[in-house]
């Protein structure tokens, strides 16, 4: 599976090539076919058309429901019911023929992966309203859960993309509306899947992933499966020691960057996708956030001092559901760094690469430090000085990744990251306005400048080699 990317810049070389006489024409011909190089700009326009189908059903969709509900009182219950069931059924149904029947890459395709998102979306109103005719109460998560698990099936079984990322999407904001009920005491049905979100979410999104293939569905799911983990610490922070809590604040990230395909071997996977990369630039993005909130020193003011306190059992026993989600991220993240150390080779020595063995000294002392300065004593001052360090390695290490395999999300990262790291400095700490001004002027020339040099490198690279894909 060659990307886009790939494909458009062979395109522009063949072009040269032939006109320097590197490539005859039966050659030239049988590049253009084997990588469907005539096929560019019709994929193209596929897909703005694809975007234009899936906005215009997801306003049709708003419109409709808008529309029932502004006559609602007025219509007979039994013509309620019948015009739910007959919008449902006909919209998923016509949409399902379409896309069955035409073929892949054209219009109808299109129009039928429209029609279905536009039945999920009739979906979660059905569910809505039918429960107000039928005077069933229940929360605004309760309706997200049994919606998201309607619209993951139909994702699943017929691997579109699209509906897909909606299901995700709408446990997202189911889970969070869930949290917001739970606190102010509402009434949740469901309120024990709010503890075992990290598992549903894991299990739904990764499954999802790999049977349509989608790096979009698995880097929702993985940020999911973080946050709900997070929160389930920040609920158990008073009931379990603080040097744990610190600890299992890691994992997430942990076991996004130990993440590996093979990791899962029930799962059926291609050798072309991979999903290790996005799991990766997530756990960098992930610590450079998290790097450069600790780089500033009011962070380290407030030393909580010795926390003796032992674990309080009854309260996990009481939340089985949430601590099982974190021991089983823990145990998950710890086999996958075991994993990691075999490599992917028939050699039986077990051994973490240079930049692995990195990221794990990045992770061990970003627990390190909050524990010795929040439990033995104050080390406000070296605890900022570290994680500008740490911060300051992301951002390098970006950049290098970078400029190693022509990466401008990485590079841009990077130089990010590192002017922010500038500029916060500047301001925290007592400056005068002309050293600021000094500082804005100078990261503004240095990312112009560096900007226009890392454009031009990315072109001399082109020209020497055929690009290589992600």
């Amino acid at each position: 599976m060659v990307s886009e990317k790939f494909r458009r810049e062979l395109a522009r070389e063949i072009e040269q090539w032939q006109q320097e006489g590197l490539l005859s024409p039966d050659q030239r011909h049988h590049l253009i076919s084997r990588y469907q190089l005539d096929q560019l700009e019709s994929s193209a326009q596929n897909r703005f058309t694809a975007i234009l189908v899936g906005l215009g059903s997801i306003l049709l969709g708003i419109g409709a429901i808008t529309f029932v509900a502004a006559n609602w009182q007025v219509i007979p219950r039994d013509l309620k019911l019948l015009l739910l069931i007959t919008a449902l059924v006909s919209v998923n149904a016509a949409g399902f023929e379409l896309w069955r029947r035409a073929e892949p890459e054209t219009s109808q395709r299109r129009l039928g992966q429209g029609l279905l998102l536009l039945g999920a979306l009739l979906l979660g109103a059905n569910l809505a309203l039918a429960g107000q005719l039928f005077h069933r109460s229940g929360s605004f998560f309760d309706l997200c859960l049994g919606w998201s698990l309607g619209v993951w099936a139909i994702a699943y079984s017929l691997q579109l993309t699209p509906l897909g990322i909606l299901s995700v999407l709408i446990l997202s904001f189911g889970y969070w509306s869930g949290l917001w009920g739970a606190v102010w005491g509402d009434v949740i049905q469901w309120q024990w899947t709010l503890e075992a979100m990290p598992l549903i979410a894991g299990g739904l999104s990764i499954c999802l992933a790999y049977r349509c293939q989608s790096k979009v569905i698995f880097g929702l799911g993985a940020i999911l499966v973080s946050a709900s983990f997070w929160t389930i610490l920040l609920q158990f922070a008073s009931d379990i020691p603080l040097w744990l809590t610190i600890c299992l604040t890691v994992v997430p990230y942990a076991l996004l960057w130990a993440y590996r395909d093979r990791l899962w071997p029930i799962l059926e996977l291609p050798d072309e996708l991979c999903f290790q990369p996005v799991a990766r630039r997530l756990a960098i993005f992930g610590l450079g956030g998290l790097y450069y909130s600790g780089s500033f020193h009011f962070i380290w003011t407030e030393p909580v001092g010795p926390d003796n306190s032992p674990i309080d059992w009854t309260i996990l026993s009481s939340y089985w559901l949430a601590t099982l989600s974190v021991a089983v991220m823990l145990v998950l993240t710890i086999w996958a760094w075991i994993t990691l150390g075999r490599g992917s080779g028939s050699a039986r020595t077990w051994r973490w690469t240079g930049l692995d063995a990195t990221v794990a000294l990045f992770l061990v002392t970003t627990a390190i430090i909050p524990c010795i300065h929040w439990m033995v004593s104050p080390i406000g001052a070296i605890a900022t000085l570290v994680f500008n360090l740490l911060l300051f390695l992301i951002a390098v290490g970006c950049i290098q990744q970078g400029l190693n395999r022509a990466r401008r999300v990485a590079f841009w990262f990077g130089i990010a990251l590192l002017t922010l790291q500038v500029l916060s400095r500047v301001f925290e700490y007592e400056t005068g306005l002309l050293l600021k001004s000094l500082a804005f002027g100078l990261c503004g020339a240095i990312v112009i400048f560096v900007g226009l040099w890392f454009e031009r490198y990315l072109q001399r690279l082109a020209t020497r080699r055929i690009p290589g894909h992600e």
